[in-house]
């Protein structure tokens, strides 16, 4: 037996598509292939790694400001939006993103332009904006940005 026409009011939810034609909330997810369409929220980096991945990145910026430039807190500063707007804006993670695992990708899906990851650098040096959340869970700065960490 064929499958159901989506449009007809027989089909089944348990095939992706609601009574009334549109795409179930499951069906929609299943359907779509991971590396397509707007990032799912279940597919955001959790907060536990993004601390530890901005520690591992102020960490190198302190080493190296403490070896160059006496530890002066505005060169750790630099270095670290450097270090994030350089490495993370030619690779797509930057080192502490790299070793938990995490990369940035745009809102929807493919390469994060690189005036993105400046303003979303810049976001995050003024700390607060990744500290507040959108209603679906993104932080100000992602969200300004149009870019997402998620788990590689």
């Amino acid at each position: 037996m064929p499958d159901a026409d989506p449009s007809s009011a027989n089909a089944s939810p348990a095939r992706g598509v609601t009574a009334r034609g549109g795409a179930a909330r499951e069906g929609a997810a299943a359907a779509a292939p991971a590396g397509s369409g707007p990032v799912r929220p279940e597919e955001l980096a959790p907060f536990g790694r993004r601390v530890a991945a901005l520690v591992i990145d102020w960490a190198i910026a302190m080493a190296i400001a403490y070896g160059f430039a006496g530890g002066d807190a505005m060169a750790i500063l630099g270095i670290f939006a450097a270090q994030r707007v350089l490495v993370g804006g030619l690779t797509g993670s930057s080192i502490g993103h790299r070793l938990l695992g995490l990369r940035i990708v745009h809102a929807t899906r493919g390469r994060v332009p690189f005036l993105s990851v400046l303003v979303r650098t810049v976001l995050l040096c003024l700390v607060l904006p990744p500290l507040w959340r959108t209603v679906e869970g993104v932080p100000l700065h992602d969200d300004l940005a149009r870019s997402r960490l998620v788990r590689g």
